[in-house]
């Protein structure tokens, strides 16, 4: 199984994308600061934003959906489906979002 770890906000740079989460010209590395909640909101917006601009790739089914969250624990789990090009089977992601400092 793949495992992949990001940390956000995405560290400044001219090589760096503050999507870089979900999207980047640039080769990713970074990571996440923050509530759960307030990266929802923007991974969302990141997601629904390259959707709406036709971004290849992207579609409003990509949009991350919360499975469980529990506050006092830090911890979330969402999951979320990717439709693979030239005919691959799509497939479900698992994401498990844990708060690691304190909120902005």
């Amino acid at each position: 199984m793949p495992i992949e770890c990001k940390r956000l906000p995405t560290p400044k740079g001219d090589d760096r994308d503050e999507r870089e989460y979900v999207f980047s010209e640039h080769t990713s590395t970074g990571g996440i600061q923050a509530t759960t909640a307030f990266w929802d909101e923007s991974v969302a917006k990141w997601i629904n934003d390259l959707a709406a601009a036709a971004q290849p790739g992207w579609t409003t089914k990509d949009l991350l959906n919360a499975e469980w969250n529990d506050v006092s624990l830090r911890l979330a789990v969402f999951r979320s489906s990717y439709e693979r090009p030239n005919g691959l089977a799509a497939i479900e992601l698992r994401h498990l979002w844990l708060e690691m400092n304190c909120p902005l």
